[in-house]
């Protein structure tokens, strides 16, 4: 969650048909950066080695390359609703 106003960007951020667009990310907003379907593998495998997360301000670039990616999901709590299972990063040190 950033104090700014942001656009994000990903590469490789899915497995399925689902695609993750540019989006722009209001100050203290949430949104989905990656999207994997699984019905065994836990996610954090299904992370492509491709995977990119671009987080831009406008004054500074952040990349966060799979393997980053991954800590952060290792990490951030994960909810649960029916089958979804989501988890929300929630620490400032992504922020660009």
């Amino acid at each position: 969650m950033c104090d700014r106003e942001l656009q994000v960007r990903t590469r490789d951020a899915s497995n399925s048909n689902i695609e993750v667009a540019e989006s722009v990310v209001p100050p203290y907003d949430e949104i989905i950066v990656a999207s994997y379907i699984s019905h065994s593998r836990p996610i954090i495998e299904l992370v492509d080695d491709d995977f990119e997360l671009l987080i831009v301000d406008n004054h500074h670039a952040r990349s966060i390359g799979s393997e980053e990616f991954r800590r952060y999901l290792s990490t951030a709590p994960m909810t649960r609703s029916g089958n979804l299972r989501t988890w929300h990063i929630v620490d400032e040190d992504i922020c660009p």
